[in-house]
């Protein structure tokens, strides 16, 4: 089976019924000296395997997420002194309770 490749043609990649489209042409320099590489790359994709890639990515992003140790996966500190408390939003998980580690 053909693969699309062209703007309006189905993608047909693994059995794929997406339809291939065009991103916009953004950061033109071509009226300094073209034709300049935002109007010579490929702009051609098929929106339903974007998203499948953007998914993955997404997920991944989770996986890789371990449980804080600041707040112990609570995403809440809270502080207490002299009959006094405070409760603040951890800032290492930003109140999640899990971060991805750097």
């Amino acid at each position: 089976m053909k693969h699309g490749i062209e703007e309006g043609e189905i993608c047909g990649r693994n059995g794929c019924q997406g339809v291939i489209k065009q991103h916009l042409v953004e950061g033109c320099w071509c009226h300094i000296s073209p034709p300049c590489s935002a109007c010579t790359k490929p702009r051609d994709f098929c929106p339903v395997h974007e998203e499948l890639a953007r998914t993955k990515c997404e997920l991944q992003k989770e996986r890789d997420k371990v449980v804080c140790p600041d707040c112990r996966g609570h995403g809440r500190l809270v502080y207490a002194s002299g009959g006094r408390s405070v409760d603040t939003q951890c800032d290492k998980c930003s109140g999640e309770g899990y971060y991805i580690p750097r």
